[in-house]
C-alpha cells in the first residue's frame, strides 16, 4: 500500500506533464478534424495513374492493359515491385497492378493470382473493384473456352451513370467511423509515447541499488511490490485513455450511436494494458538510467507507427517489415481498425492477441526484476 500511495503522489506531482501530452494529442487531431472530405452531390469518370507491371505474355494480359490504356494513364514496368512501392506512398501513382506469369491458369482456377498494391484512399477501391471486376468476367470467358476479349473490354468501357441514394445523416456516420480508426491508430502512438516516458520515469526509482537492497530484506514479498506500481500505473493508464476515448466523441459526437465505436473502445484499453506492461519492461530493463526514457519513448513510439500503420499505410509496406511489425501490438490494433465488422467475433481475436502481450511482457519483467534484485524464484 506504501509503493501505491507514494507513486499516485508522484504522479500527480506530473500531472501538468501528462496534460500538456494530452494537449498536443488533440490539438493534432483538431488539425485532423479540419481535413475533412468534402461533400459531392455527383460521379464522374475518373483516370488512374497506374503502374502495369506483366511477368506473362498471354492474350488475356494483351487485352487487360489494352482497356487500362484506354481508360487511364498507365505506366508499363519490369522494376521488381520493392522499387515501385514508394511511388505509391508519395501519392505519385494511384496503384501497382501486377499481372503473374500463370495469369490465365490462375483467372480460370479462381485463385486470384493478380497482386493489386495501393494505399488506403477513394482511388484504392476504384482499383480493385475495376481490376477484379474485369477478371471476373474473363474467368466467365476462360470457362467458355474462348480467347477473344474484345467484347470484354467493350463492355467495361461503357460508360454508367450512377445516382447515389444515400442519406446525409448516413454520410457523416460512415465518415466519422473512418475518422475515428485513424484517431483510434494515432492513439497507440500516444500511449506508448507516454507510458513509457511517465511511467517509465517514475517506476525507475525503485531500481536504484539502494531500494533494491531495501527489497531483499523487507517482508513484503517483490510480486506485491511490483502489483502494487502496477494498480497505480494501472489506475492512471485508464484514466489517460478514457480521456482519449472521451476526446474522440468530442470531435465526433455521432461515433457514440454506432456499434462500431464499441470496438474502438474495447480494443483501445486492451492495447493500453499491453502498453503499459512495456512501459513496466523498460523499467526493469533501463534501471534507473532517466535520460533513456524519453528517447526511448520517442525512438519506440515513432518507430512502431511508422512500421506498423499508424503513419505509413499497411499496403505500402514490404514483408519483412510486416513481419517485424507483428512482433509488438501495434501492428494487430491497426488491422482490426482497418476493417468496418463491428461484431464481437471480429475484434475479440485482437483483444486476445493484445492481453497476451501484456501478459508476455509482465512476465519477462518480473523475471528481469527477479534477477535483479537477486531471488532466484517467484513467490506468489
Amino acid at each position: 500500500m506504501t509503493v501505491f500511495k507514494y507513486l499516485m503522489t508522484s504522479i500527480w506531482r506530473m500531472k501538468w506533464h501528462i496534460f500538456t501530452y494530452a494537449l498536443i494529442f488533440f490539438i493534432l487531431s483538431a488539425v485532423n478534424q479540419g481535413l475533412d472530405p468534402q461533400e459531392r452531390g455527383d460521379f464522374s469518370n475518373t483516370r488512374l495513374d497506374l503502374i502495369l507491371v506483366r511477368q506473362e505474355d498471354s492474350k488475356l494480359g494483351d487485352a487487360f492493359q489494352d482497356y487500362l490504356e484506354e481508360n487511364h494513364d498507365v505506366e508499363l514496368s519490369s522494376k521488381p515491385v520493392e522499387e515501385l512501392r514508394e511511388r505509391i506512398f508519395i501519392g505519385e501513382m494511384d496503384g501497382i497492378i501486377v499481372l503473374p506469369e500463370d495469369l490465365e491458369e490462375g483467372i480460370l482456377k479462381k485463385t486470384s493470382p493478380v497482386q493489386i498494391i495501393t494505399i488506403n484512399t477513394n482511388s484504392s477501391n476504384l482499383v480493385y473493384s475495376m481490376t477484379n471486376g474485369y477478371f471476373t468476367f474473363a474467368n466467365a470467358v476462360l470457362t467458355a473456352g474462348q480467347t477473344d476479349f474484345e467484347a470484354l473490354n467493350q463492355t467495361f468501357s461503357k460508360e454508367a451513370k450512377v445516382t447515389l441514394l444515400q442519406g446525409q445523416e448516413s454520410n457523416k456516420q460512415n465518415e466519422a467511423s473512418i475518422w475515428a480508426s485513424f484517431y483510434f491508430n494515432f492513439m497507440t502512438y500516444a500511449l506508448i509515447a507516454i507510458f513509457i516516458g511517465l511511467f517509465g520515469l517514475l517506476l525507475s526509482n525503485f531500481q536504484e541499488t539502494k531500494v533494491l537492497q531495501r527489497q531483499l530484506i523487507s517482508s513484503t514479498s517483490l510480486v506485491s511490490i511490483n502489483k502494487s506500481k502496477l494498480m497505480a500505473c494501472g489506475f492512471v493508464a485508464f484514466f489517460i485513455t478514457a480521456l482519449f476515448i472521451l476526446g474522440a466523441l468530442a470531435f465526433r459526437p455521432s461515433l457514440v450511436t454506432q456499434p462500431i465505436f464499441l470496438k474502438y473502445v474495447l480494443v483501445s484499453l486492451a492495447f493500453a494494458a499491453a502498453a503499459l506492461s512495456m512501459a513496466f519492461l523498460a523499467s526493469v530493463i533501463i534501471g534507473n538510467n532517466r535520460f533513456l526514457y524519453s528517447g526511448l519513448s520517442t525512438v519506440l513510439g515513432l518507430g512502431l507507427s511508422f512500421t506498423s500503420g499508424v503513419f505509413v499505410p499497411l499496403e505500402v509496406l514490404s514483408d519483412p517489415v510486416l513481419n517485424f511489425a507483428k512482433l509488438f501490438p501495434v501492428y494487430y490494433v491497426v488491422k482490426s481498425n482497418q476493417t468496418v465488422d463491428s461484431s464481437l467475433s471480429s475484434y475479440l481475436p485482437t483483444i486476445g492477441i493484445l492481453l497476451l502481450f501484456a501478459l508476455f511482457y509482465f512476465v519477462i519483467a518480473m523475471a528481469i526484476s527477479r534477477v535483479k534484485s537477486g531471488n532466484k524464484l517467484i513467490a506468489f
